[in-house]
């Protein structure tokens, strides 16, 4: 990674493949900006089913690029991020206590023109959600609210009306379908899967009530 920053003086940050426990590997290791039809698509898996589709493309890197691939963020697990920029536009945002603080820094970059790189051919083994585990309702929240901000952010718009409608119904849906999944293959990762969309899914309820 250091050799390509060194290489590539037009590239500001880069990230690299997350690989799970089992060596597979994680989409979200990059994607593109949140726009309501992007995260419509990943709700109802069209990302996925469409992945060769620049219509159907989702928040996050549905398949592995064969090669290097300019994208709009890259997840902070793994980011390799120049110093001299960062007297311009300053670190991570601390009002983001966890989760879309990377997605948000990465706009601040891309809002200077800067350039931001996947590099599919490096990897390191990320722990996903291990810090969910264990958590409360609260956390969740956060996540929501931090949804909301980077939402406004990109989208230049304080009306959330229809993103927290898409939200539930969205989260719902993923609920319900992790929920037949884990009835039908009974296994643990289908099980997590289940456990993490509806606890999002009683956050964003409780989020869109609450706000």
């Amino acid at each position: 990674m250091i050799k390509f920053m060194n290489n590539n003086p037009e590239a500001i940050a880069i990230g690299c493949k997350l690989l799970n426990e089992d060596y597979s590997w994680q989409y979200f290791s990059g994607g593109q900006f949140l726009t309501l039809k992007r995260l419509i698509n990943y709700f109802l898996f069209l990302d996925r089913l469409f992945s060769n589709s620049n219509f159907f493309s989702g928040l996050y890197l549905q398949k592995i690029p064969h090669s290097i691939k300019q994208v709009d963020w890259i997840s902070g697990a793994c980011m390799m991020v120049r110093r001299e920029p960062l007297d311009k536009i300053g670190l991570l945002n601390e009002n983001y206590f966890m989760y879309f603080e990377d997605m948000e820094w990465c706009f601040r970059f891309k809002e200077q023109k800067w350039k931001i790189y996947f590099l599919p051919y490096e990897s390191i083994m990320h722990y996903h959600a291990k810090s969910m585990e264990h958590q409360t309702n609260k956390i969740y929240k956060e996540s929501i609210k931090n949804f909301y901000k980077v939402y406004k952010l990109i989208n230049k718009t304080n009306d959330l009306f229809i993103l927290k409608l898409v939200m539930v119904c969205g989260y719902f849906f993923r609920t319900v379908f992790y929920l037949c999944v884990a009835i039908i293959q009974r296994n643990q990762t289908d099980k997590k899967k289940l456990i993490l969309n509806y606890n999002f899914l009683k956050a964003s309820v409780l989020m869109a009530l609450s706000q």
